[in-house]
């Protein structure tokens, strides 16, 4: 059995971690004085705070951009891409082979401080009915759990449906509004409650989280037996629309050196 929300096994469910003022000082992405931006290299030992939870990551380069590594333990595998033109990270967790969590980061200070988002991909794995997105921050320096959880807020107005299919506009900024590919969720029903998806994307299978409380959809596509693609996007209006963004883990999915992000949206 996997923990809900803290990246190792056997802790329990903690909320959304809050930077005190000390580590957001680290956010600020100034340069010294007449010095040269160097891309930096993310390979190494990293304390990470993940939703609350203090420990160590070990990130290592592979080549062309992949990453791999460890979190918090040996049996946390870690495995994603970095894209060195806009600093993001993006690394896909697992335990025994079981994928449960999405990491996106983006890296501050020349490789000093990773801050961003982590997804749970199921209830198993940390995903509610309230939310399936957690922060994390991760900093060459110590770093130690802060104080205070702020309450959730849950927006009734995007308690939305999701139907069990749509049409898809997948990367319209390269390829305009006329690609499209379909998108089915396993369910035939409609999805009114929170609930672990699986489904076809283009063809691929997918699984994920729909938390309705707060309308926020995460998917993993896959390609055979590897993570291909993560998609997220907020659910809204009468009709489900779907829109937001997802980033490619192989370079057949569309990872580069110059972009790792793209955008997508429902009809």
């Amino acid at each position: 059995m996997f923990s809900s929300v803290h990246p190792a096994p056997g802790h329990g469910l903690q909320r959304r971690a809050v930077l005190t003022a000390g580590l957001a000082s680290l956010l600020a992405p100034s340069l010294p004085a007449g010095a040269q931006s160097v891309l930096p290299d993310l390979a190494g030992d990293w304390d990470i705070l993940a939703n609350g939870h203090a420990g160590r990551m070990s990130l290592q380069n592979l080549a062309n951009g992949f990453m791999a590594g460890r979190m918090y333990d040996n049996n946390n595998v870690l495995s994603g891409y970095y894209c060195a033109a806009s600093q993001q990270l993006v690394l896909v967790r697992q335990v025994g082979g079981n994928i449960g969590q999405v990491f996106i980061g983006q890296v501050f200070r020349q490789g000093l401080v990773i801050s961003g988002t982590f997804y749970a991909l199921s209830q198993a794995w940390g995903a509610t009915h309230g939310r399936n997105a957690f922060s994390f921050l991760a900093s060459r320096y110590p770093l130690s759990a802060p104080t205070g959880t702020p309450a959730i807020t849950l927006g009734s107005a995007n308690r939305a449906c999701l139907p069990p299919s749509y049409q898809v506009k997948n990367r319209p900024a390269e390829f305009g509004q006329n690609w499209l590919v379909p998108l089915n969720f396993t369910q035939s029903w409609f999805s009114c409650v929170s609930a672990d998806l699986t489904g076809t994307l283009d063809g691929g299978s997918f699984f994920g989280h729909y938390a309705h409380l707060t309308g926020s959809l995460v998917l993993l596509r896959m390609l055979g037996t590897q993570p291909f693609q993560f998609y997220r996007g907020q659910v809204s209006g009468n009709n489900a629309s779907i829109a937001g963004d997802f980033f490619a883990l192989t370079t057949g999915a569309g990872a580069t050196p110059q972009r790792v992000m793209y955008d997508w949206a429902t009809l």
